[in-house]
């Protein structure tokens, strides 16, 4: 009878619901449902959950003879048949309606990171709409934070039948528990929704407080728990602070770094460049680089991490890196603190002349909106920095400009393992160049081999962006091992070889996927171009080629106007069938992929390109049979929450609005 209201609910919920279908056949009926039988669900939660447990919340008779109902004293509990009964209702009530709904909440919101890419996931958020809507998007998880606090309260008073002061002890520590929890995490949309939850919260915890105090306790067993858990209340408030004191002793003395190095470098030029870095380095040292897109949070503790955690600077070194404000800062406190600096030295950066180290250094710099000098941080600091770290005392590193990105960055790496330690780099010896026909290059033989092969995927950069070489080398290092497990290799166009274009079109037509990467030149890259039509070409006779186009964040989806007369021009003395391919790129929906967000996000990106790559090729022709199961151990927020912060896109003035509206029946 207790659930008859809600019951009533559901049953006009389902009503509503039948009439909308009925009158707009298009509702997804179903899960409009499950949404609204789910926001339900939540807000009778603690209801529903009490009314299923009602059997099995009981008091004990005088001198312990037997035990009652709570809500109905006349039914002896686990001693009569009208209880078995009560007992067995509660328990299939409590699986028709709770637990599946933890079930559903736990599920959804596991799944939620990785729904956010999926194009097929639709029907499932909006079946789930009631858990996540209400919540800020970093913050989709708290949905079963509430839940959980509503299971535990039903719970105290079956697990302390007769223990009133327990209840009150334990139900005030959760509900101070749940609003500190709350208060960190600050979930609701609204600052005002925030702040009144708390106030409940507190409320809540006045309330209960009152009526305890309000209630006769009495019995011997009660009275001799209260000392025991004042005592161990005690206990805890003692080893919590000794444990505070200790650690922050720890945290003083400490010596070893934190993170064994720190990438210096400028966002908008390097981006890729230094996540790429930081993944070699790490894979070659197995040891933990900083970079500010995975640990920085506050840009006030920038510098004492440089200065106090961080055993070795890396400046990466490109056109803008020493203009850069804060990168000033980090050299200037790596050299007031005698850190190991290691230099880079990449092909777009130039030596600042003399004046621009001299008298010009405050224009040099672009200083505006930061003032350094809070942090103990002078002109004369970072002049005298330059100087020490363009000298010979600091060892570097020229990345050779005739390799790509990726293989320049894979030698860079190679050398440094090559040697005992960083600092054996010293002297007159300090400049190294990092050079060609290493390890790392793809030979003419390699490209022959790969046309031996069927079923690789084939990745496709603008080879005169060191950006979107170094992206497509990220993609690379994160796709590698797994589609090792496929059976199928990785080949990257225009990267040290110059492929021929037949060769480049049988490679494409024995591939299995091409992953075409979106950067800001792609659409004036004639390599790039090229490699579009061939795919493009190559799907029209029916072959099983799946083409995924990526989008980087400072890629804008042209219009009709830009394609007609921006592209190179030898594309517009060619026939209309190539125009037409390269439209045709663009009806398929474009993966994301923001280099420079945090690794998280790069993963869940790079999971989403695998998802669309066949898991099995057929070298004759056939369709491919199935997908590869994305992996699911993600815990992050929403993708597109976590990379916005961190988007640096460019726009053009030719750049209008999207060629063709992006239609899901369009997926590869």
């Amino acid at each position: 009878l207790d659930l008859c209201p809600i019951l009533a609910c559901a049953g006009i919920a389902f009503g509503s619901l039948l009439i909308k279908k009925v009158r707009k056949p298009g509702t997804d009926f179903m899960a409009q449902y499950v949404n609204t039988m789910g926001a339900l669900g939540s807000m009778f939660f603690i209801s529903i959950v009490l009314g299923c447990m009602q059997p099995f919340i009981c008091y004990s008779h005088p001198g312990r003879n037997g035990m009652s109902m709570r809500s109905r004293p006349s039914v002896l509990c686990f001693d009569s048949k009208s209880h078995t009964l009560m007992s067995a209702v509660g328990i299939v009530a409590l699986g028709l309606v709770p637990l599946p709904l933890v079930a559903l909440a736990c599920y959804s919101t596991r799944k939620y990171p990785m729904l956010m890419v999926r194009f097929e996931s639709h029907r499932l958020l909006t079946a789930t709409r009631f858990l996540f809507l209400k919540f800020k998007e970093e913050k989709y998880f708290y949905g079963i934070v509430l839940m959980a606090k509503s299971l535990l309260i039903c719970l105290v008073p079956v697990a302390f039948r007769d223990r009133g002061q327990v209840q009150v002890v334990i139900m005030t520590s959760m509900l101070c528990v749940f609003v500190q929890v709350q208060q960190e995490l600050r979930p609701w949309h609204s600052t005002v929704t925030n702040t009144v939850d708390v106030l409940i919260g507190i409320l809540m915890t006045v309330v209960l407080v009152s009526g305890a105090l309000q209630s006769d306790f009495k019995t011997m067993a009660q009275a001799s728990v209260m000392p025991i858990i004042g005592t161990v209340a005690l206990v805890l408030i003692a080893v919590l602070a000794v444990v505070a004191i200790v650690r922050a002793i720890y945290r003083h003395f400490r010596v070893w770094p934190y993170f064994h190095r720190f990438i210096t470098h400028h966002k908008a030029d390097a981006a890729a460049q230094a996540r790429l870095l930081k993944m070699l380095i790490d894979t070659a040292y197995n040891q933990n680089t900083f970079i500010d897109s995975d640990h920085l949070k506050d840009l006030d503790t920038l510098f004492d991490t440089v200065k106090t955690r961080v055993g070795q600077l890396i400046v990466l070194l490109t056109r803008d890196t020493l203009k850069r404000p804060w990168c000033a800062g980090e050299i200037a406190t790596a050299y007031k603190c005698n850190l190991e600096v290691l230099v880079m030295e990449g092909p777009s950066f130039y030596t600042p002349t003399v004046d621009e180290l001299g008298a010009q250094l405050n224009t040099y710099i672009d200083v505006s909106g930061v003032q350094l000098s809070k942090y103990g941080i002078h002109l004369s600091d970072i002049r005298e920095a330059y100087h020490w770290m363009l000298s010979e005392a600091v060892p570097s590193l020229a990345l050779c400009a005739d390799e790509a990105p990726r293989v320049r960055l894979e030698q860079a790496v190679a050398c440094l393992k090559n040697l005992s330690s960083f600092s054996t780099i010293s002297g007159n010896s300090s400049v190294m160049r990092v050079m060609t026909n290493s390890s790392g290059t793809r030979t003419p033989k390699d490209w022959h081999d790969h046309l031996k092969r069927s079923g690789l995927v084939v990745l496709s950069a603008d080879p005169n962006d060191d950006e979107a070489g170094a992206a497509a080398g990220i993609i690379i290092v994160k796709l590698q091992a797994k589609l090792g497990h496929m059976g199928s290799g990785l080949h990257m166009l225009h990267e040290g070889v110059y492929e021929e274009p037949a060769d480049q079109r049988r490679l494409i037509e024995l591939s299995r996927a091409l992953v075409v990467l979106l950067t800001a030149r792609t659409l004036s890259s004639k390599p790039q171009l090229d490699a579009i039509i061939d795919a493009m070409s190559v799907k029209e006779t029916g072959s099983q080629l799946v083409v995924i186009p990526t989008s980087t964040p400072s890629f804008t989806f042209p219009s009709e106007k830009f394609l007609a007369t921006s592209l190179p021009a030898e594309f517009y003395t060619k026939s209309d069938a190539g125009l037409a391919q390269i439209k045709g790129l663009f009806r398929f929906i474009a993966s994301a992929f923001t280099f420079h967000a945090s690794k998280d996000v790069i993963q869940l990106q790079t999971d989403a390109i695998l998802d669309r790559i066949p898991a099995h090729f057929d070298k004759h022709g056939g369709r491919r049979i199935r997908q590869l199961s994305i992996s699911n151990k993600i815990s992050m927020a929403r993708t597109n929450s976590l990379a916005s912060n961190e988007l640096e896109s460019t726009q053009s003035s030719d750049l209008e609005s999207p060629l063709v509206p992006l239609d899901e029946d369009d997926v590869n």
